[in-house]
């Protein structure tokens, strides 16, 4: 019950126009007429929240404001401030990064069990940027080879495709690398902290599945930082290539890219079995 409240709180604070469309049936009545299922409350909340905020950007874009009251119009007004915050890719994970602390916050007051800042925090914290890094690597592996290397032949006429290969694709491969080393990083970082990196790296008995993860996704970072990158830059006339090696460079990346796809079904697995008894 406590959760929902303070949504509704937040709403009537902060965003007026929506607080009337994410309240619930009970918000005026007596307390013994109250559910006692906080938790579903206040999801159930936050997601009529986020849905009226949608359709207020959405409004906002098609012109659907104009045909609103002045006094609609000072509601959308304040509204909207907080709907902007969709228009900025820095502005929305820094706003979900100050939704994941307050709803932190708001667990440890309403449990009596706060965040406790220990060394299995801190493990748990290195696994969550190593999942945060994972899912950017992986997610834009896969959308190269789902998406982009499939769909780009098919453009017509041929000019058209300068917009993925001088704007999108560099900027994809810029997060794809990157997400890479990231992902490397914060799992070395999390074996060491946990005291299973020697093991992991040699097969040690109870650390078998890991440690197979663990060469895999090294390979594929290999793979990314000194195969695809390099033979990418003169695929895309990023650095000087005659045709004939643009060419055989990006037949070579695409292959490289194809076998790094191949890996990640097995990796993915052996780093979720070591925990989970798929092996």
């Amino acid at each position: 019950m406590a959760f929902a409240k303070l949504l509704m709180k937040f709403a009537e604070q902060f965003c007026p126009p929506h607080a009337a469309l994410i309240r619930p049936r009970w918000w005026s009545s007596a307390p013994e007429t109250q559910p006692s299922d906080g938790f579903c409350e206040f999801f159930g909340c936050l997601g009529r929240l986020l849905a009226s905020l949608i359709r207020v950007h959405f409004s906002a874009d098609t012109g659907e404001h104009q045909k609103m009251s002045s006094k609609d119009h000072i509601r959308f007004k304040g509204a909207g401030a907080m709907a902007s915050i969709f228009q900025s890719l820095s502005r929305t994970l820094l706003a979900g990064l100050v939704l994941l602390v307050a709803l932190i916050l708001i667990v440890g007051a309403v449990t009596g069990q706060p965040v406790q800042m220990s060394h299995a925090w801190g493990s748990f914290f290195m696994r969550w940027l190593h999942v945060l890094s994972g899912v950017m690597w992986i997610g834009l592996l896969w959308y190269l080879n789902f998406v982009q290397i499939p769909t780009v032949p098919k453009i017509e006429p041929m000019e058209h495709r300068a917009a993925i290969t001088k704007f999108i694709a560099p900027n994809v491969l810029f997060w794809f690398r990157y997400g890479a080393l990231a992902t490397v990083v914060t799992g070395l970082l999390l074996a060491w902290m946990n005291n299973y990196l020697v093991d992991g790296l040699t097969l040690q008995k109870g650390f078998i599945a890991i440690g197979i993860g663990m060469w895999m996704a090294l390979i594929m970072a290999f793979n990314v930082w000194f195969i695809i990158w390099p033979n990418q830059k003169k695929a895309l006339g990023i650095v000087e290539a005659t045709a004939e090696e643009k060419a055989a460079a990006a037949k070579l990346a695409t292959m490289t890219s194809r076998f790094n796809t191949m890996f990640s079904v097995g990796m993915l697995y052996f780093m979720v079995a070591q925990q989970n008894g798929g092996l």
